[in-house]
């Protein structure tokens, strides 16, 4: 059964909206349009593709849960708030790094059944070892007000590559196909109702996809209002018919669901972080300094919650650490 906390609550919410209104959204609330159509979207046979390329993430330590896809083998994209953990300090988007090795990543989860024998495809024994956040997306955390949405990703880089399993290339969502394009969303909710009610719950854990039409795009979000997601989608991608990813799953008000969108910024963003190490992120490498994030400098207290930030001129950024941290080449060291 999961366990319905942040993960579940698909992170949240002050969002800029269309017309320029704030709304400030219970964070419970994962929007659920038709639960009918949503509760008949469950997948055959997790081993089929695009299928066979989104994992089921579950953090050993508290027993969240949430969805993510394979862009490489030894690579999940998932969402920020993901990774991360909410303090008791009442903010908006979680800033507290988790211990990457509790999040066990389980890459086509459910298999045709469900049944223990063909539950774990590719395998069961994966999990993260360091992650990627933007800089950006802190900013906006560390904002009174501040909608992280627009960064709201991260990549999980795992403990070993996952063998067999296809990769989802990246695509980015076209003004001119909003109302017109068919997307989908693919992940494992933990409830299958309107989200408050937690009724029904996804007690095997199956994948679920559902489909429809992007609304608007606002800032670096896509706007669905005919997509369902609940709780434990967080993180998982939206598809284009192509089945290349165009946004992820982040968040959810009274306007619809959101997912923030991969254009080219965040792209070459990705593709920079899947090559380049040195701006990985783990506990044991970021509390109590100062870590280099593009072009932010983020403070990380003595518990891993980013405290501070401090932009910088964008120049010749070579991404490289502060000082005072350990160099890394490669994220399997930690």
């Amino acid at each position: 059964m999961n366990n319905l906390k942040k993960w579940g609550r698909l992170g949240a919410l002050t969002l800029t909206m269309l017309l320029g209104v704030q709304m400030t959204s219970n964070y419970a609330d994962a929007y659920v349009f038709d639960a009918a159509k949503f509760q008949k979207g469950k997948v055959p046979d997790t081993r089929q593709a695009p299928f066979s390329s989104i994992v089921f993430i579950v953090d050993g330590e508290t027993g969240d849960s949430a969805s993510g896809v394979l862009i490489a083998p030894d690579t999940v994209l998932t969402a920020a708030h993901v990774v991360l953990r909410e303090s008791d300090n009442n903010a908006d988007w979680p800033r507290q790094l988790i211990n990457p090795s509790s999040l066990s990543i389980r890459p086509a989860y459910g298999g045709e059944s469900g049944a223990t024998s063909e539950r774990y495809p590719f395998g069961w024994y994966y999990h993260g070892q360091t992650v990627s956040i933007p800089g950006e997306y802190f900013e906006a955390a560390l904002r009174p007000g501040g909608d992280a949405g627009d960064n709201d990703i991260a990549l999980i880089h795992l403990n070993q590559p996952v063998q067999g399993a296809p990769t989802l290339p990246l695509a980015e969502f076209r003004p001119q196909d909003v109302n017109r394009e068919i997307v989908s969303v693919i992940g494992f909710p933990a409830t299958l109702g309107p989200g408050r009610t937690a009724e029904p719950e996804n007690r095997e854990n199956r994948m679920y996809v559902d489909y429809g039409t992007v609304a608007a795009i606002t800032g670096r979000q896509l706007l669905t209002t005919n997509v369902n997601w609940t709780n434990g989608n967080s993180g998982g991608p939206m598809l284009n018919s192509f089945n290349q990813v165009v946004g992820i799953v982040s968040s959810s008000n009274a306007y619809g669901n959101f997912a923030t969108r991969i254009d080219s910024g965040l792209n070459c963003w990705i593709q920079e972080r899947m090559h380049e190490h040195n701006q990985d992120l783990a506990p044991e490498n970021s509390r109590g300094r100062w870590r280099q994030l593009g072009n932010q400098r983020v403070y990380f207290d003595q518990n891993g919650e980013a405290a501070a930030i401090v932009g910088e001129e964008n120049k010749d950024n070579l991404g490289v650490l502060d000082l005072s941290l350990p160099g890394r080449s490669n994220h399997s060291d930690l």
